[in-house]
């Protein structure tokens, strides 16, 4: 039943077909009308609304923005705090569209102006909430779940053959493209805006704006970074009882540190650690994780790996979690993490924190080589290198080959290429990276993938190879594609994901630190590995190298992968809509995993996870 709130808005009640909430609006009639359906399970994300003055808002999230409110504006509000959604509103009636700039927080938020017939849809500034769009004849559909979307009667569900076929020579061209041909999702830091029946997506968020110039910030700046790194995991914590998923390195160890000080200041609960012990002896963090615990004296769950994943084993465990999700699984230890969250749920924990993001903004990209190579700057060559070689457990050659080739002399080629002679850049991928045989059997389909090869995404026009790849670190398709699955997962459990590397304040102030302070003391992650070493001085973290588990995986699925092709029968789906030939595979994956090489080993995953997840999905 709808119920009429405004000439602009309606809402409708919880149907029993919805899987979420979503929102239509409908450009057929006289007044264009915004319409909220359905329900959401988990409070924090519970749409609300409010309207005033022919204008509505409709919020679900956490809003962090300071949008300062006169006393003569609280009258939305019950007990006199006025609603993230009367927030904005308000905010928006005295300063129109400018209001965007100030926006921070984990949010889906639609403005409905009927007076300037204006909608403006947004998406938080790092994508912590998904929001989905499709075309359902004269009514443009949105939603935080794919499968709200493609379970609407108007909305095709046809599979998009070409971003699958992508994905599995990795390649990720177009950030608005989803698994569905006729569902896209808004970028993160966007805005889409109707007007006049015309559409336009921009951004509204940036760290660094190009026309700008990245103003690099200097020593005496790093002060603020304790600041506002608090500032971060208070606005997590603050969301009720946290637990935290903590493995022994620098990121998730600094995230419990500060939570542990910030939920004792503000007189909640410790926060619970929630731990795997892997078996593999490489990367078992056990020792660090109880030091690091009995040190802030928090409580704490250690599960055994294999625990989380019995009986089925890790490949199939993942397989069947797969085969649930909107989206095709990425981050394929995802069956021992919800299993820990769901122990730290029971433990009445409302809120998980991770250490996500810590690689991306406390780290050098080993891209800055080319831009060292291009000034011939070798001293600050060696350094990136020595930083490195001492901050991960890999050869110090094949580093210097990375360094020095991939990430430094080979991308100059490339660079000079596509300015020179671009007609050859085609060609040299051609010839230097072909499609696999089993891949892309259909002619029409292939040429597709043929098509976008040279296709790319964010300010190709910046110089800097450095800096253009922090701008993929907020740009990627798999960066939102891994906060999509982070909050599906939350909302599955029952609990908001929370990870205080992501928050827009913080990246702001990283995004500005140039190379060299990031690694001061000569090693990665200086700015915490300071703090962390200072807070805990007996375990290591001074020289700590980074624990990496791609040994552990690539070993898991040599020893479980036959088994699970065997049980899958093959990848008759994949076969079916045209994306790979089945045939060819039948003597490609046992090569494969006979010859336990790490880069092919991850192809057989991918493969079964697609074809599992297909399987689940095409009607």
């Amino acid at each position: 039943m709808l119920v009429p709130r405004t000439p602009g808005i309606v809402t409708q009640g919880e149907d029993s077909t919805s899987l979420g909430w979503w929102v239509s609006f409908c450009e057929a009639v006289p007044l264009p009308q915004l319409t909220l359906h359905g329900h959401e399970q988990q409070a924090v994300f519970r749409p609300v609304v409010a309207e005033a003055h022919g204008c509505a808002v409709i919020f679900s999230g956490v809003l962090h923005s300071e949008l300062a409110l006169n006393e003569g504006e609280r009258e939305n509000s019950l007990d006199g705090t006025p609603s993230a959604a009367a927030v904005i509103l308000q905010a928006y009636l005295r300063r129109g569209e400018r209001i965007l700039d100030a926006l921070k927080g984990m949010f889906a938020l639609f403005l409905w102006d009927t007076n300037s017939r204006i909608l403006l849809c947004v998406r938080d500034p790092l994508g912590l909430v998904p929001l989905f769009y499709a075309r359902a004849g004269q009514k443009l559909l949105f939603a935080s779940s794919l499968d709200v979307l493609v379970h609407h009667p108007q909305v095709s569900p046809e599979i998009n053959r070409v971003a699958f076929a992508e994905h599995l020579v990795h390649r990720w061209p177009k950030r608005e493209e989803t698994v569905y041909t006729h569902v896209k999702r808004l970028p993160a830091g966007h805005v889409l805006r109707l007007s006049n029946h015309e559409q336009q997506i921009f951004r509204y968020w940036d760290p660094a704006p190009p026309h700008r110039g990245l103003q690099w910030a200097n020593e005496d700046d790093l002060d603020q970074f304790a600041l506002l790194f608090e500032q971060a995991v208070s606005r997590c914590v603050r969301l009720g009882p946290a637990a935290i998923y903590l493995s022994g390195g620098l990121d998730s160890v600094s995230v419990a540190a500060f939570a542990t000080a910030q939920c004792r200041r503000d007189g909640m609960p410790d926060p619970v650690a929630l731990s795997l012990v892997f078996p593999d002896p490489d990367c078992n963090e056990e020792a660090v994780q109880r030091g690091v615990t009995a040190a802030l004296r928090v409580p704490q769950v250690l599960t055994n790996f294999d625990q989380t994943v019995e009986p089925e084993g890790l490949l199939r465990t993942a397989l069947t979690l797969s085969s649930t999700l909107p989206m095709p699984l990425l981050n394929t230890y995802a069956p021992a993490y919800h299993f820990l969250g769901h122990v730290g749920q029971q433990r009445g924990c409302q809120t998980i924190l991770t250490g996500g993001g810590g690689d991306e903004w406390l780290c050098v990209s080993p891209y800055y080589a080319a831009d060292l190579l291009r000034r011939f700057n070798l001293t600050g060559l060696y350094q990136l290198w020595n930083a490195m070689q001492r901050s991960y457990p890999i050869s110090r050659w094949l580093l210097l080959r990375n360094v020095v080739w991939r990430f430094g002399v080979r991308l100059l080629i490339g660079e000079a290429i596509k300015k020179w002679t671009p007609w050859v850049l085609p060609l040299r991928r051609r010839l230097l990276q072909p499609l696999p045989s089993w891949l892309a059997p259909d002619p029409t389909l292939r040429r597709s993938l043929a098509e976008r090869t040279e296709e790319t995404y964010g300010d190709q026009d910046i110089k800097s190879l450095y800096e253009r790849e922090m701008r993929r670190a907020l740009d990627h398709p798999l960066v939102s594609w891994e906060m999509e699955e982070t909050w599906e997962s939350g909302r599955r459990l029952g609990v908001v994901i929370q990870q205080p590397f992501w928050d827009a304040d913080l990246i702001e102030f990283l995004y500005r630190i140039p190379p060299k302070l990031l690694d001061r003391g000569g090693r990665t992650k200086g700015l915490v590995r300071q703090l962390i070493a200072r807070r805990f001085p007996t375990l290591g973290f001074a020289s700590q190298k980074k624990v990496l588990a791609t040994n552990f995986f690539c070993a898991r699925i040599v020893h479980e992968g036959l088994p699970a092709w065997e049980r899958m029968g093959g990848v008759s789906m994949l076969d079916q809509i045209g994306i790979v030939n089945e045939k060819a595979t039948h003597s490609t994956i046992p090569a494969i995993l006979a010859q336990n090489h790490p880069p092919h080993l991850f192809r057989v995953w991918e493969l079964l996870n697609l074809e599992a997840w297909l399987r689940s999905h095409v009607r």
